[in-house]
C-alpha cells in the first residue's frame, strides 16, 4: 500500500469500515510511514476535539418527534438509504456542514426572542373555545398553589387578584410553545383573564412597549383585539407572570401594578 492508497482508506480506517483484507496493509504502511502516521494522528485530534466541544442542547419536543417523524419516513426515497458517499470522499464537507448548523442552530436559540405574547394569546383564544378545561376548579389560593407543588421546576405563586373583585376559577398545567407553564383563570365581569406563569430565567423578551413600576417591569403588547403583558417582578425571582385579557390595556395594567 503507497501513501495515495492510504489516504483514501483513511476515513475507512477512522470510522471502522475498511475490509478485514485491507486493515493488514494499512497497519504497515502504517509502521513504516512517518508522514502518514502525522496525518492518522492530525485526523484523530480533529475529531476528539470535535466530540470534546460539540454544543449539546435539550431539543424541544416538537422538534424531536420532526426528527423522529422525518427518520421513520426515509425509507420512502430509495435515494436516501446509502449515504456512505458522505462520510468518504466527503467527509471534509460534512463534517463542515454539520458544524456550521450547528452553530447557526445555537446563535439562533441564543438570539430569537421567545414568541410569549403570540403563544399567550392563542392559549387564551384556545382556552375561550374549550381547548384547556380547569384541572383544579378552586376559588382559593392556597389551594390552588399548593395543586402545582411538585409539578412545575419552579414555584408557582397565585397573582391574587382578588382584592379588585376579581374571581379566581382555577387552573392548569398548559405550555407556551416548549415551556411548561402554570396557567391560571380568573373573571372580571363576564371578562376571562388568563394568566401564565413561567420561568423567565433567560428570556428573551419581543420587541414591545416597556413600562416600569417600583420593583415591576410590564412589557406589553396588543394583538386581535387582546392585551397580552408580561409582568417581570424583581421579589419573584426569576419567575415571571403574563396577563392575558380583553379588557382595556390601562384596566389590566392597573390590575397588575396596584
Amino acid at each position: 500500500m503507497n501513501c495515495q492508497t492510504f489516504k483514501e482508506n483513511l476515513n475507512k480506517y477512522l470510522d471502522g469500515e475498511l475490509e478485514k483484507r485491507n486493515v493488514g496493509p494499512f497497519k504497515f504502511h502504517l509502521s513504516s510511514c512517518a508522514l502518514c502516521g502525522l496525518l492518522l494522528e492530525k485526523e484523530q485530534k480533529f475529531e476528539a476535539t470535535l466530540r470534546h466541544h460539540m454544543v449539546k442542547e435539550s431539543a424541544p419536543y416538537a422538534l424531536r418527534e420532526s426528527v423522529v417523524n422525518c427518520l421513520e419516513g426515509k425509507k420512502r426515497f430509495a435515494f436516501l438509504q446509502n449515504i456512505s458517499w458522505l462520510m468518504h470522499g466527503w467527509r471534509p464537507v460534512a463534517v463542515t456542514m454539520i458544524t456550521l448548523v450547528l452553530v447557526f442552530s445555537v446563535f439562533l436559540q441564543n438570539t430569537i426572542a421567545f414568541p410569549l405574547f403570540e403563544e399567550s394569546i392563542t392559549r387564551h383564544v384556545q382556552c375561550l373555545a374549550g381547548a384547556y378545561p380547569i384541572e383544579i376548579s378552586s376559588e382559593d389560593i392556597k389551594e390552588v398553589s399548593k395543586w402545582f407543588v411538585g409539578k412545575l421546576d419552579f414555584a408557582v405563586k397565585i397573582p391574587d387578584l382578588t382584592r379588585h373583585g376579581i374571581k379566581l376559577k382555577g387552573a392548569r398545567l398548559c405550555h407556551l410553545k416548549d415551556k411548561k407553564v402554570a396557567l391560571i383563570y380568573y373573571d372580571k365581569d363576564g371578562h376571562r383573564i388568563s394568566v401564565f406563569v413561567l420561568d423567565s430565567q433567560g428570556l428573551k423578551v419581543p420587541r414591545s412597549k416597556k413600562i416600569k413600576h417600583t420593583q415591576q417591569t410590564l412589557f406589553v403588547n396588543n394583538d386581535k383585539g387582546y392585551q397580552s403583558i408580561l409582568c417581570l417582578d424583581q421579589r419573584l425571582e426569576g419567575v415571571g407572570c403574563i396577563f392575558v385579557s380583553d379588557l382595556p390595556e390601562e384596566e389590566l395594567i392597573d390590575l397588575i401594578i396596584s
